[in-house]
C-alpha cells in the first residue's frame, strides 16, 4: 500500500515539480511560458475512498497557485484543471470498485451529465490560448456542475 501510495505521489505531483522545474529554468520557454496541470475536482471536495488521490490532486491545487506567483516574473502563467468524473481508461479503475446504484449515483451527481476527454481537452486549450493571458494561478472547475450542489 506505500509503495502504490508513493507511485500516486510521484505522478501526480512529483512530476509536475520536476517538469516545471526544468520548464523554468532560462531558455527553456517562450516569453510568454503557460503550463496547465491536470487536477481534479476531488482535490477539491474530497472523494471517500480516494484519501490519497484526493490529497495528491488538493496539493496540486495548491502548488498551482505558489507557482503562478513565483514564475510570473518570467511571465510564465500556471493554471490547473479540475474535471469531474470523466469515463477514460483510468477512470475504468474507479468504476469496477463501484456498484450499478454507486455508479448511477455518481453519473446524477453531475447535472450536465458526464464529460467527455474532448471538453477537458478544450478548457486546456483555452487556459494555454493567448486570449487567456491575464490568467493565472486558478483552477478551472470543468465538471458538469458537480461541485455547483
Amino acid at each position: 500500500a506505500m509503495k502504490k501510495m508513493e507511485d500516486m505521489i510521484q505522478l501526480n505531483l512529483t512530476s509536475g515539480i520536476a517538469l516545471v522545474k526544468a520548464l523554468s529554468r532560462k531558455g527553456n520557454h517562450s516569453p510568454s511560458g503557460s503550463v496547465v496541470f491536470m487536477s481534479s475536482v476531488a482535490g477539491l471536495t474530497g472523494e471517500a475512498g480516494l484519501s490519497v488521490y484526493s490529497a495528491t490532486k488538493g496539493a496540486l491545487i495548491s502548488l498551482t497557485r505558489s507557482l503562478a506567483l513565483e514564475l510570473s516574473p518570467a511571465k510564465i502563467r500556471v493554471n490547473a484543471v479540475a474535471p469531474g468524473y470523466v469515463p477514460t481508461d483510468t477512470a475504468e479503475n474507479i468504476r469496477k470498485i463501484l456498484s450499478k446504484d454507486q455508479m448511477a449515483t455518481l453519473i446524477s451527481a453531475h447535472p450536465l451529465g458526464l464529460g467527455t476527454p474532448l471538453d477537458v481537452a478544450y478548457s486546456v486549450a483555452f487556459l494555454l490560448a493567448e486570449t487567456a493571458r491575464w490568467i493565472t494561478g486558478i483552477t478551472l472547475i470543468v465538471d458538469g456542475g458537480y461541485t455547483a450542489q
